[in-house]
């Protein structure tokens, strides 16, 4: 059988000067694993901090619950660059950066956003892979 891998840019150059959720990534493709690649272009503000997060919805993007804030989620971030999410089964459980777990069929990115007048620039991929 052959891997497809399916990125998709979900969300293009946010501006964000507090915290929210992004768009819905639907797994179409019964994905055996997804990443998800954050790049964080530009960030202003006294003290800017910002932390991502995965969260899944059991009802089908009616309800919004954080997968797992240690393993699924940043470490705090307060300078331009990137981070990477990883989940899916047999993959390592590393803090801030990837667990073993199946791939639901709906999911986000959501973020929370401290400082004075912080704003953060960021897109995000998710790839999926069978």
């Amino acid at each position: 059988m052959a891997l497809n891998i399916v990125p998709r840019l979900v969300d293009t150059a946010v501006v964000a000067t507090a915290s929210g959720s992004g768009a819905t990534w639907t797994n179409d493709f019964a994905s055996g694993s997804l990443w998800v690649w954050i790049n964080v272009t530009a960030v202003s503000g006294t003290t800017p901090s910002a932390t991502f997060r995965l969260q899944w919805s059991p009802d089908n993007g009616t309800t919004w619950v954080d997968w797992d804030t240690t393993n699924l989620q940043t470490t705090a971030i307060t300078a331009a660059g990137t981070a990477t999410l990883k989940v899916g089964l047999g993959l390592p459980v590393t803090a801030n950066a990837s667990k073993n777990d199946s791939v639901p069929a709906r999911v986000r990115l959501a973020w929370t956003i401290t400082g004075t007048t912080p704003s953060f620039t960021f897109s995000t991929w998710f790839t999926g892979t069978n």
